[in-house]
């Protein structure tokens, strides 16, 4: 079969959104689905029927970036007290200043001082870091600062494991892969009319890889290490060597220019009937967005996942679009 190319703009990206919120019973913030939708349509178009998804195999062996990001914030969390109380005093020094610079290094030692599985899940916790000041007083009396890490928690220790990355890459299965990437996936897949297998999630597979060492999965620095290995006469070097690459759209660009995303997102985000919800605070929200607009940090998942919530409750709750 011909490989087929298609780039998706930013305006197939506002055509998409609407037919993905209906796509999903819940709100779904991952912008990755647009993508993922139209190489569905294409292949649809093409008289295809039934893709196959390579989701899963990062996950069983060893391939995400954040695995080997993990082993390096070992590394300060476990270092000698003297290291740790250089780079808790590099972070206090850029306390006051906003920018991306001080922002990474804060962040970095922050991230690197807490033990996992919170570490882990500091990746995507914007909620809890922000829970005070993104949540108005009646929603944060419903819901706990913890609840989110709790489960991550639950699940972490539960893991029949030998060893950190192991546990890990457990909890990704549970969490990014059945909660998020395959509801992805199988959701957006079918909006356009075709199925999707995902061979790397056979229970034989996982099960297998999982009695094998975590350093037959992450060594140093190389990911996928046995994966590799095994399709060394198979795939070209290019092709074992190239870097990971997902489905993701340049919203974060979208959003800092005056484009149909942009303005939607903020139509949407920052309309009288988004900030009365009564979930935020509406001044987070306005801070939030000349953040990002100011280059200090890339808020783009957040503003896309609060533009899907309206979008969703607009379709679901009000009825009214």
């Amino acid at each position: 079969m011909n490989p087929h190319e298609y780039r998706v703009s930013e305006a197939d990206a506002v055509q998409a959104i609407g037919q993905l919120v209906r796509a999903y019973d819940e709100p779904f913030g991952n912008a990755s689905a647009i993508p993922t939708y139209y190489c569905a349509r294409i292949a649809a178009d093409t008289g295809v029927s039934m893709m196959i998804a390579g989701d899963g195999g990062d996950e069983i062996f060893g391939g995400n970036e954040r695995y080997f990001k993990d082993k390096i914030f070992e590394a300060f969390h476990t270092a000698p007290a003297w290291v740790r109380g250089l780079g808790h005093g590099a972070a206090a020094m850029l306390k006051g200043s906003d920018s991306r610079f001080a922002n990474r290094v804060k962040n970095f030692v922050h991230r690197a001082s807490l033990p996992n599985p919170d570490r882990f899940y500091s990746d995507d916790s914007f909620a809890s870091d922000h829970f005070d000041e993104l949540l108005s007083a009646d929603f944060r009396s419903r819901v706990g600062i913890d609840d989110a890490l709790d489960v991550q928690r639950r699940i972490y220790a539960q893991a029949s494991a030998d060893c950190t990355l192991h546990r890990l890459m457990y909890l990704d299965l549970k969490m990014t892969i059945a909660d998020n990437d395959v509801v992805k996936v199988v959701r957006a897949a079918r909006s356009a009319g075709v199925d999707v297998m995902f061979p790397y999630l056979d229970p034989r597979l996982i099960e297998f890889t999982g009695r094998l060492p975590g350093s037959d999965k992450v060594r140093g620095n190389n990911k996928r290490h046995l994966f590799k290995l095994a399709t060394e006469h198979v795939l070209p070097e290019a092709i074992r060597k190239k870097k990971k690459q997902g489905f993701g759209l340049p919203i974060s660009v979208w959003l800092r220019r005056n484009g149909p995303y942009g303005a939607l997102a903020h139509d949407v985000v920052l309309s009288d009937r988004a900030l009365q919800r009564g979930y935020a605070q509406p001044d987070f929200i306005r801070h939030l967005i000349r953040r990002h607009q100011s280059g200090a940090w890339d808020h783009s998942p957040e503003i896309h996942s609060l533009m899907m919530l309206e979008l969703w409750h607009r379709e679901f709750v009000d009825d009214q679009p």
